[in-house]
């Protein structure tokens, strides 16, 4: 997969900070989010959403050496938003995004809060 040079600098640092904290705590899990806007069905904004965090995790794993059991990645279709339709045509409304957070800590799993205005899923 091609990156972009702006990008791979930035998924660089990201690597970076990961291994770093693998390196302190080599039991530290990180959830790689994928995110969608809210065009097109639930169905497939999840399946992309899927998609594209699998495919960060991967990124990270095989061209920026963070260990894949560190790694775990999950989807959000439209549940989470990260910002709102502003009339913007389709193919440039969605943009990925990729966030990492301890998941596990001390044993004890720990999920990310939902972001300011949105209920947590049932």
């Amino acid at each position: 997969m091609e990156i972009p040079p702006d990008q791979a600098t930035k998924l660089q640092a990201i690597a970076d900070g990961l291994n770093r904290a693998i390196q302190r705590n080599p039991r530290e899990v990180f959830l790689i989010e994928g995110h969608t806007d809210a065009v097109g069905s639930d169905t497939d904004n999840l399946s992309l959403s899927d998609r594209r965090a699998e495919s960060a995790a991967t990124l990270l794993t095989q061209q920026f050496g963070v260990p894949a059991e560190n790694l775990t990645s999950q989807g959000y279709g439209k549940q989470y938003l990260k910002s709102r339709p502003t009339g913007r045509a389709p193919s440039t409304a969605a943009s990925p995004s990729a966030a990492s957070r301890p998941l596990l800590n001390g044993g004890q799993a720990s999920l990310p809060p939902p972001p300011p205005g949105t209920a947590p899923p049932r």
